[in-house]
Order: C-alpha cells, then structure tokens, then sequence
C-alpha cells in the first residue's frame, strides 16, 4: 500500500472510542502508512520491494519500459506514480476517449 503524498499525515487523534486505530482510518495499515516516514531505514527496503513486485509484474509487457527511470535507485514508489499517471491518469482516458470519438465521426 503507498499513498499519494510524500509527507506524513498529522498525528492520530487521542480520543479514540475504544478502536485500535484513528476515527480517520479505517484499519490499522491504512494508519500506519498514513504515518511512516520515507526518512526511516526501512522505507528504502519497502520502497525497492515495491519495484522489485512492479518489475516483475510488469515484465514483458508494454508498460516495461516505464520502469527504466526508476531502475536504478529502486524507487517502486515513483515507478508506480508513474504507471499510473502515463497509463491510468485523466489524461490517458481523456485521449482515449477524444480518439474513439473520432473514430465514431
């Protein structure tokens, strides 16, 4: 799981009405990433297991080569934004769409 934003969330509320997380979360892990630093040690094995999974998921298909930016730090987190924003952002179903329209006309 990452989250959108680099930064870390401000921290949990104390009143808690007797719930093992946040009244903002709901469960545990979302907490806990809302939370983690991306200064602490073990963002960086995290963050490279997060490329290691998209590599191979990714491997041998169009989307492959997005990942080469982002090989050789390990940056699994940018290489995901980075999917994402060239395969699944606004702008790629706002041109997919704009293309199938002129297709209909």
């Amino acid at each position: 799981m990452t989250r959108e934003t680099a930064l870390a969330s401000r921290p949990a509320s104390i009143d808690r009405e007797n719930l093992p997380q946040g009244e903002e979360f709901a469960s545990i892990e979302e907490e806990l990433v809302a939370h983690a630093l991306h200064m602490y040690p073990l963002y960086r094995e995290d963050n490279a297991q997060v490329y290691y999974c998209l590599e191979e998921a990714v491997r041998g298909t169009q989307y492959a080569s997005t990942l080469k930016l982002f090989q050789q730090v390990k940056n699994g987190r940018g290489a995901l934004a980075s999917i994402i924003q060239q395969f699944a952002g606004a702008n790629k179903w706002q041109a997919e769409l704009s293309m199938r329209d002129k297709f209909l006309h």
